[in-house]
């Protein structure tokens, strides 16, 4: 029983034309069942992106608008290296320095365009009170929404662990999580009336 192996020895020419289709096969199907995902959404997500800004600010975006676009691509689509959470923090943070670079070296609009900026879109909040004319429509959502949205997650996520701590028996904890969400409830129904 001394069969001896030869190691390493090719069976195949320089390449192995079998094993490049089979991954060729096996990439071109794993791409055609999820091309909604990997080109469709952001497309979309782009197009509503470019559509509410275009619509928001009309003519007067600057030329910065296409660099957000640029880093994303270049992290999506170019071979970094990184980790998917590294690409997220670095691109936000590049974009966010380009963002301020322009605020600051580009000149301010004239106060003209503010002021249409303000009737068209009625941003609200009191940094825009001077170019608004006094005339506002209706009171800046804003707050009233950020104190919704943190009082429905409260109630959401008390009632979510608090159940699930007396479902592990934990009742001391469970109701008392379960209890502030109960409280956070009360509280998003009177901020929403």
């Amino acid at each position: 029983m001394t069969k001896k192996y030869k190691i390493g020895t090719r069976r195949f020419g320089l390449i192995n034309w079998v094993g490049a289709w089979t991954l060729y096969k096996k990439e071109v199907l794993r791409f055609l069942n999820v091309w909604i995902q990997t080109i469709f959404s952001p497309l979309i997500s782009s197009l509503l992106f470019l559509l509410v800004l275009s619509l928001a600010i009309g003519a007067e975006r600057g030329e910065v608008l296409g660099v957000p676009f640029i880093i994303a691509g270049y992290f999506n689509f170019g071979n970094s290296g990184l980790e998917g959470w590294q690409k997220i923090v670095i691109g936000a943070v590049l974009t966010t320095i380009v963002w301020v670079v322009a605020t600051y070296f580009t000149p301010p609009d004239d106060k003209e365009t503010l002021r249409k900026f303000v009737k068209k879109v009625n941003p609200g909040g009191p940094g825009w009170v001077k170019y608004s004319d006094g005339v506002s429509t209706e009171p800046w959502p804003v707050p009233h929404g950020i104190l919704s949205m943190v009082l429905g997650c409260t109630a959401v996520y008390g009632f979510l662990l608090g159940v699930g701590q007396l479902i592990y028996g934990h009742t001391d904890s469970g109701l008392m999580i379960c209890g502030l969400g109960i409280i956070a409830s009360i509280g998003l129904f009177k901020v929403w009336k």
